[in-house]
């Protein structure tokens, strides 16, 4: 049997098969709320949806989904926290697996998007 429920490194519960490699652990909005001074966020949304909604997590970082040079400039020894727009979103695992595949290993995804941190009511900027 493969246990599919198990706490996270900041003490969520993670719902994912541990087996399964391409599992990207997700972080919930209350705990990244508590933890935005430690991590640093990336919002990765599509020029579409950023466009639609130029808000972003208040202390986020917004970089280029399809161009991922910006990567050069990154330790990999940090933790990064991604996000895009809703819950079925895939451009944050998508991301979050392309960092893996070049060293980055401490990568987790936003739950939800910023959806689900703007409906927790946590700070929004329009700064990028």
């Amino acid at each position: 049997m493969v246990k599919t429920e198990y706490e996270g490194e900041f003490g969520e519960t993670i719902n994912r098969p541990m087996t399964d490699p391409r599992n990207i652990q997700e972080m919930d909005a209350g705990v990244l709320f508590n933890r935005v001074g430690e991590v640093t966020i990336l919002d990765v949304r599509e020029k579409g949806d950023y466009a639609a909604e130029p808000s972003m997590i208040e202390g986020a970082i917004r970089v280029d989904p399809d161009n991922l040079s910006w990567l050069d400039g990154y330790s990999k020894n940090t933790l990064y926290v991604l996000y895009c727009k809703h819950p079925n979103c895939d451009t944050s695992r998508r991301i979050a697996g392309q960092m893996r595949a070049r060293g980055f290993n401490n990568v987790q995804i936003l739950r939800g998007g910023i959806d689900a941190w703007a409906k927790a009511g946590h700070p929004m900027s329009s700064e990028q």
